[in-house]
């Protein structure tokens, strides 16, 4: 499978642990044909591309991905394996600088990025 990424090393380790081990569904979590999906934190929506392709292409996955840059290639993506009825659809939940204010990331790794804003009150909520 040929799919966008943003940095290959990632991508090879989201491959490893999404597709070849399974590890984003278990007994508990289950993916079967009909299913809507709802992704937060998507990435470059490789979980889409692993529910997508468990199911046969029978099911809706919603991915939200916040990071600008990281959403365009989980919509490239999306577009480009969602099928006639694009069943997979993204949403990038900021946007502009509301994005870029909340949003810290690693230039080198889309999967290393977090709010700050959210980091802030979680650390001051350790001190009260």
């Amino acid at each position: 499978m040929k799919i966008w990424q943003w940095n290959k090393g990632e991508t090879d380790w989201l491959y490893e642990e999404i597709f070849k081990d399974d590890l984003y569904t278990s007994q508990v979590i289950k993916l079967e044909p009909g299913y809507t999906v709802f992704d937060c934190g998507a990435n470059i929506g490789m979980f889409a591309l692993h529910a997508h392709h468990k199911t046969n292409g029978n099911v809706t996955v919603h991915s939200f991905e916040p990071m600008p840059k990281i959403h365009d290639v989980c919509a490239a993506n999306a577009k480009r394996f969602g099928g006639p009825n694009q069943s997979l659809k993204t949403y990038q939940v900021l946007s502009g600088e509301a994005a870029c204010r909340c949003v810290t990331r690693c230039n080198s790794s889309a999967c290393v990025s977090y709010c700050a804003a959210w980091a802030v009150q979680r650390a001051c909520n350790r001190h009260l």
